[in-house]
């Protein structure tokens, strides 16, 4: 089942870093069901994994920084009042998504989705 709150990513790994058209995504798995379900999280905003910052048009630093965190689980999500996302993860540098719209943001600065 796919979803659309953040806090349910916690105990989800890790199954899939990329780029789709514009947006670096994460794909998160969660197989503590009868059937396993997958879902993404897209990022149309900027970045921080570890110590390392970019944005949407980051592709290569976001390729690199991101497979840090590949089939890593998560271990806590936040989002505070400003709507920025903070993913915590076993093992592996935190990840922050802000909440703030770039110039080129064309809907929301991230999201959960299908893959």
């Amino acid at each position: 089942m796919m979803t659309s709150d953040p806090a349910n990513l916690v105990g989800t790994f890790v199954v899939e870093v990329g780029t789709r058209q514009a947006w670096p995504f994460i794909g998160f798995c969660d197989d503590r069901g009868i059937k396993a379900t997958e879902f993404r999280l897209y990022i149309d905003a900027s970045w921080t994994i570890g110590d390392t910052t970019g944005d949407a048009d980051s592709d290569d630093t976001w390729m690199m920084s991101a497979l840090e965190i590949n089939n890593r689980t998560v271990s806590n999500v936040r989002v505070d009042a400003g709507s920025n996302l903070r993913i915590d993860f076993l093992h592996a540098p935190s990840l922050t998504v802000s909440g703030e719209p770039t110039a080129t943001t064309a809907g929301d600065p991230w999201w959960l989705g299908d893959p």
